[in-house]
């Protein structure tokens, strides 16, 4: 062969070599950024689900959102008069840094509202997002109060973990069975202050009534731990370390009788008690209520036992259906308080969580709500009827792995994504954007050459 034949065969393969290089590297680069993408959806899916939501902080001008999350991501609150046009509010947190930065423990407060005002909301959790069914979740603020409560406490203490370190993000929330939820961000100390001045009571409309035999309910929420404990009045400003997945009660004393008269601030924590941590259960187990029990706080606190780290749904059927997630602490207790007054009349709370045997069990209890100063009179709605006894129903459903999901407040995750207005990372999809595009391109240039080759 002449050195003019090879030379014209040289450069009719030469095409052909340069398409299949151009094709290769279009492989290359569509496995790399799709496979980027999917990596950064699944991260970013996993773990974003809001749990433990909770509505506190309730007044004239303002609410507080707060939630925990698996993994740490960015969280804001869409709001508004007008579900079309929301406002957007950052975590407390970020409000002071004026940017964006992610959480495990989220704290939301929205301000400068109009009293006596419905507004919508929807929790925009990392690329999923929390409504109620479907909807905005809807809240009406308070009135305007004509006098400020003085002369109250403010409950102050400190949160540890068991090696004694303060835990990295957590909520702390006081309430009395007749108040509305008050809460706060603890430090990175472990401390905590609530004043009590702005403690309303559960319709939000006048203060909340205190004595100094008013015993007050303080929840200790992390990612993946919680604790109670119940002070008096007059034990607030001086509270015992709280230790977390530990509960205590420092209204009784060593015997178990309550504690009525003032203590002194120079007291030791060791004078306070502390409840022993029940023996963990087999089965999933509803404390409060019993069966049949009545309150007449209207956003009644709900608690009860479920195997250790272990997801908890609840179900509580009323006029409007509540359906939340959430988690029991290491010892196994799991608490819930509606962020919603629940209406007068019957009602049932259901629920699911894995027992001893891997089976998925429901339990049901039924019980009644009366109205506001009611006094216990019988209330005519009644919107669930009664059955006589508790329901065990196990169904054979093993589940593989427990996994952590939402509370308190209120309502069921909806995992449709985001809506744009939300500040929510999108380089996943910018890459596959991009790498689809290249792909394109090489791809048709290497076609293109190989055509040439054969030409």
């Amino acid at each position: 062969m002449s050195y003019a034949q090879k030379n014209k065969l040289l450069n009719k393969q030469l095409p052909s070599y340069a398409g299949f290089l151009v094709l290769l590297f279009a492989l290359v680069i569509t496995v790399i950024l799709s496979g980027n993408t999917f990596v950064f959806v699944s991260k970013a899916t996993v773990g974003s689900e809001p749990k433990n939501i909770q509505v506190s902080n309730l007044s004239d001008t303002s609410f507080s959102v707060s939630y925990t999350t698996d993994t740490s991501v960015v969280g804001t609150i869409s709001y508004g008069i007008d579900p079309a046009t929301p406002g957007i509010a950052l975590d407390d947190r970020d409000e002071q840094t004026g940017h964006s930065i992610e959480h495990q423990v989220h704290f939301i407060t929205i301000k400068n509202l109009k009293p006596t005002t419905r507004y919508y909301y929807v929790i925009d959790s990392g690329s999923q997002k929390a409504e109620n069914n479907g909807s905005p979740y809807e809240i009406t603020t308070a009135a305007t109060l004509a006098n400020r409560q003085t002369g109250q406490p403010t409950v102050s203490g400190t949160v540890s973990l068991n090696d004694g370190s303060s835990p990295s993000e957590g909520i702390i929330t006081v309430s009395t069975d007749n108040s509305a939820p008050l809460a706060a961000l603890i430090g990175t100390d472990g401390s905590y202050n609530i004043p009590l001045s702005q403690l309303r009571d559960t319709t939000g409309s006048t203060l909340a009534a205190l004595t100094s035999e008013t015993v007050l309910n303080l929840q200790v929420q992390t990612p993946t731990e919680q604790s109670t404990a119940h002070v008096l009045l007059n034990q607030a400003e001086h509270v015992p370390t709280i230790v977390l997945s530990q509960n205590y009660d420092f209204t009784l004393n060593s015997a178990g009788q309550s504690v009525v008269s003032a203590l002194s601030a120079s007291q030791s924590a060791a004078a306070f008690p502390v409840l022993a941590t029940p023996a963990p259960v087999s089965s999933p187990e509803i404390d409060s209520p019993k069966e049949a029990q009545a309150f007449s706080d209207q956003q009644p606190l709900f608690d009860g036992r479920a195997l250790p780290n272990t997801e908890v749904d609840i179900t509580i059927q009323s006029n409007n259906e509540i359906d939340v997630k959430l988690q029991s602490d290491t010892s196994g207790s799991w608490q819930y308080r509606p962020a919603m007054t629940l209406a007068p009349g019957k009602h049932t709370i259901t629920i699911q969580s894995v027992n001893a045997s891997g089976i998925m069990q429901t339990i049901s209890n039924h019980f009644t709500v009366y109205a506001s100063g009611s006094k216990f009179t019988e209330p005519s709605v009644s919107p669930v009827a009664p059955t006589p006894q508790p329901t065990v129903i196990p169904t054979p459903t093993v589940l593989p792995t427990a996994t952590p999901t939402p509370p308190p407040s209120t309502p069921t995750v909806n995992t449709t994504p985001a809506p744009t207005s939300a500040p929510v990372p999108k380089t996943g999809s910018s890459a596959l954007v991009i790498g689809m595009v290249t792909a394109a391109g090489a791809i048709g240039i290497g076609a293109l050459l190989i055509f040439l080759s054969i030409v």
